[in-house]
C-alpha cells in the first residue's frame, strides 16, 4: 500500500493551495486504491486455487460430431479412440479364450459396484489375454442369495437394475425383446475388449441358466485352488477355452491374493516385464508407455497407472440415451457450473452402518469424545476443513475478503441432503443471507445442490412404494449426472470407503504427456477420512 501512502502525503500537502490538483490527485488515488485491490484479490485467487479470470466451461458442449460430450466422465477430448481402430482383434482365434462375465442381476450397492466389478473384470480379461465377452440374464429373475439381505419386492421389472429408458419400449406397455438387458442397458461393451465374440454355446448345448450353475461354482473352486476354473466348449471344428465369473467371484480373485494377482504385480521376473508389457498395450498404451509400466515396482504405483489407461481407453462409455438424458437433466438442474469448482461426496445411509462406521468412531475421538458421540456421521465441518484447510485473520484481511467478488462454487453430491443443509445453513453468511463464509478469514463459498424431490437418493439399490421401470431409471441418471459432475470438478473431496469415490479416483486419473514423470497425474482428490488410497482400480 506504499503507492497509496505516497499519494496521501501529496494530496496533505497541496489540497489547501489548489482544489482542482487535489481533485487530480483524488482521482489517481482512487485508480492506484483500485490496482492495490487487485492486486489483493489475485492473491486471494492463489489461496483458493483458481484463476477466477478465466472461465473454463466444465460442463458445456463440445462440439464433436463423433461423440456425444456425456458418453463418457471425461470430456471426449480427454479420451483415446485411436484404440477402437488399433485393437481390431480380427480371426476367430481371437475368440478361443474367453473369460464370460456375467454381471450381478441387481447390485445391493448400485450403480457404483457395477461399475467397479466392470472396470476390475476388464483389467481380469486384458492380464490373461482372454477376450471378455458379457452375457446377460434372458429372463430378469431373482436369486435366492439374496435372500438375508432384501426382501423379495426389491425386484425389478423391466429387465434391468437402471430401469427403462423411453426407447426400451416396443408399444406403450411392452419392452423391446432386442433391448439391452441388465448392465449393458447402462453402457456400451467396446469392440476391442470383446474382440466380436459371441457368448459361446458350446454347438447350442449351453444357455445363460447353464452357464450360471457353473458361475456358482467358481468361487469356492478359487478359494479352494487359488486359481480359475476353465471349461472346454466345443463351436463347431473349435475348441474354445470360456471362463464363466460373476462380480462375486472376480472380486474374491483380488482379494484373496490369488496365483494371477501375484503375476500382475510382478515387475521383475523375465515373465512379469513382458506380461506387464503386453497388458499395458491391451488397454491401449503406445510401446514407450508399457514398458515404463512395466519398471514400476510400488503395487500403488502399478494400480495408478492402470487407472489412468482405464480411463484415457474410454472404457466406461455410456449407451447413446444415457447420455443423452444425463445432459438434459444436467441442462434442467441449471446449476452455475459453467466456471471452476470443487465437488463434494458426502455419503452416509447405509454406509455409516457398514464401511465408515469404525471411521466415524474415531473422527470423534480424535476430538476427545469417547462413548456417546455427537452425531454418527463425520460433519460437514469437517469436510471444508479438509479442502481448503484453516486460516486465521486480522480484522484488515477479514473486511477486505468480505469485498472481495470472488467465490467459490461447490457442488454437494450426498444421499442425506436435509442433514447437510441444515449444517450448511448453521454457516455464517455474508449480510445473513449471501455465500457461506467458511473460516475465519471470510473466504466465501456458494454451496450448491440438484433440485430435489421428496426421493432424494439416487441409488437403485431398493425398490420405493409405487415404483415402476420408468422412475428407476430416472434415479439412475439422476446418480450418473452426479458422477460426471464429481468427475469433472477442479477438486473432489470425499472417502474411499464408499464405491462411488473408488470410481471417481479412475476417472480422475490421467497419463502424463511424453512420459514425463510422475507418470500419473490426478486431478486434485481430497480424502475427507479412511483409506488414503482405494486399491486396485474397480476395488
Amino acid at each position: 500500500m506504499s503507492e497509496v501512502t505516497g499519494l496521501t502525503v501529496l494530496l496533505t500537502q497541496v489540497r489547501r493551495k489548489n482544489t482542482k490538483l487535489t481533485i487530480g490527485i483524488l482521482c489517481i488515488l482512487c485508480i492506484a486504491c483500485n490496482f492495490v485491490l487487485e492486486e489483493d484479490y489475485n492473491e486471494e485467487v492463489d489461496f483458493w486455487d483458481v484463476d477466477f479470470t478465466k472461465s473454463s466451461r466444465f460442463l458445456s458442449v463440445e462440439e464433436d460430431p463423433t461423440h456425444h460430450p456425456y458418453e463418457t466422465l471425461v470430456p471426449p477430448s480427454q479420451i483415446d479412440f485411436s484404440i477402437d481402430e488399433r485393437l481390431t482383434w480380427e480371426g476367430q482365434d481371437n475368440c478361443n479364450d474367453v473369460l464370460l462375465y456375467m454381471p450381478y442381476q441387481h447390485s445391493i450397492n448400485g450403480q457404483g459396484a457395477q461399475l467397479n466389478a466392470y472396470i476390475k473384470v476388464s483389467l481380469l480379461a486384458t492380464f490373461l489375454n482372454k477376450a471378455l465377452v458379457v452375457i446377460e440374464a434372458d429372463d430378469f429373475h431373482y436369486l435366492p442369495e439374496w435372500a438375508k439381505k432384501m426382501p423379495k419386492n426389491t425386484l425389478y421389472d423391466g429387465g434391468s437394475q437402471f430401469g427403462c429408458p423411453v426407447d426400451a419400449f416396443s408399444d406403450a406397455n411392452e419392452i423391446d425383446p432386442e433391448f439391452p438387458m441388465g448392465l449393458s442397458r447402462m453402457i456400451q461393451h467396446p469392440r476391442w475388449m470383446g474382440r466380436g465374440c459371441p457368448v459361446p454355446t458350446c454347438g447350442g448345448s449351453m444357455n445363460y441358466g447353464d452357464w450360471e450353475a457353473r458361475r456358482k461354482v467358481q468361487k469356492e473352486f478359487m478359494l479352494k485352488n487359488k486359481r480359475l476354473n476353465q471349461y472346454e466348449c466345443v463351436e463347431g471344428d473349435r475348441t474354445v477355452q470360456v471362463t464363466p465369473m460373476g462380480s462375486s467371484a472376480m472380486i474374491q480373485a483380488f482379494r484373496t491374493k490369488t496365483q494371477i494377482v501375484q503375476r500382475m504385480l510382478d515387475h521383475t521376473s523375465a515373465a512379469g516385464l513382458n506380461d506387464a508389457i503386453q497388458w499395458a498395450k491391451r488397454l491401449g498404451a503406445s510401446q514407450e508407455e508399457a514398458e515404463a509400466f512395466s519398471k514400476i515396482k510400488s503395487p500403488t504405483r502399478i494400480w495408478d497407472f492402470l487407472g489412468a489407461l482405464v480411463n484415457r481407453s474410454g472404457l466406461i462409455r455410456f449407451q447413446p440415451w444415457v447420455a443423452r438424458d444425463v445432459q438434459e437433466h444436467i441442462q434442467a438442474m441449471n446449476l452455475p457450473l459453467d466456471q471452476p469448482y470443487d465437488a463434494f461426496h458426502i455419503r452416509r445411509g447405509d454406509k455409516l452402518l457398514e464401511e465408515a462406521r469404525e471411521e466415524v468412531k474415531n473422527y470423534w475421538r480424535s476430538k476427545g469424545i469417547v462413548g456417546k458421540q455427537t452425531s454418527n456421521y463425520i460433519p460437514f465441518s469437517h469436510y471444508i476443513q479438509k479442502a481448503w484447510g484453516t486460516c486465521e485473520a486480522n480484522r484488515k484481511t477479514k473486511r477486505r475478503n468480505l469485498k472481495n467478488p470472488a467465490v467459490k462454487i461447490t457442488y454437494i453430491a450426498t444421499d442425506d441432503p436435509t442433514t447437510v443443509h441444515n449444517e450448511i445453513n448453521a454457516i455464517p453468511r455474508v449480510n445473513g443471507k449471501g455465500a457461506s463464509l467458511v473460516d475465519e478469514c471470510n473466504h466465501k463459498v456458494n454451496f450448491v445442490f440438484a433440485p430435489t424431490t421428496k426421493d432424494t437418493i439416487f441409488h437403485v439399490n431398493d425398490r420405493r412404494a409405487g415404483d415402476n421401470c420408468q422412475l428407476v431409471y430416472q434415479r439412475n441418471i439422476a446418480a450418473i449426472a452426479d458422477l460426471l459432475i464429481l468427475a469433472r470438478a477442479d477438486k473432489f473431496v470425499g472417502d474411499y470407503n464408499s464405491n462411488w469415490g473408488r470410481f471417481i479416483k479412475v476417472a480422475r486419473s490421467f497419463l502424463n504427456e511424453d512420459g514425463a514423470k510422475p507418470l500419473v497425474v490426478t486431478k486434485p482428490m481430497v480424502v475427507a477420512f479412511g483409506p488414503s488410497h482405494p486399491g486396485e482400480p474397480g476395488s
